[in-house]
């Protein structure tokens, strides 16, 4: 896919850090059995560049938003999306504080509509649930 994608100039889209079972299996996919983030696995295949886009990301922790952020690539926020499918809402402050690059998006298969105007809607709601979460 790398190849492909420097060869023709294309964008890769993808998921990342989206549930809890897909941060399992990653971490699983790792031979020496350290276990390694999906993030780290797109990296080594070399699939992580200024035109990569990626869904989700509500599990990525500090060092693959480290990662993200030096490689140019972007989180796609769907938020409706991570409530239904992960439970839990992207720290998006957080990540554009460290300067990651966060783009809102909509997720038809995690959620229950394409609109833009109910994925803003959502991510207000997203936004004041963590930070409710932080105070009470």
């Amino acid at each position: 896919l790398a190849d492909m994608a420097r060869r023709y100039d294309c964008h890769i889209q993808s998921h990342v850090s989206e549930s809890i079972d897909e941060v399992a299996f990653s971490k699983s996919l790792d031979e020496n059995g350290q276990g390694r983030s999906d993030t780290v696995v797109f990296d080594s295949l070399n699939c992580l560049t200024a035109k990569t886009v990626l869904a989700h990301g509500v599990f990525v922790d500090d060092n693959d938003a480290d990662i993200l952020r030096m490689r140019g690539c972007a989180i796609g926020h769907c938020p409706l999306s991570n409530f239904y499918f992960a439970g839990r809402a992207l720290p998006c402050r957080h990540l554009m504080q460290r300067g990651n690059k966060v783009g809102l998006g909509t997720d038809v298969a995690g959620g229950y509509s394409p609109s833009m105007l109910n994925s803003c809607r959502s991510a207000v709601i997203a936004s004041k649930s963590l930070w409710q979460a932080k105070y009470y």
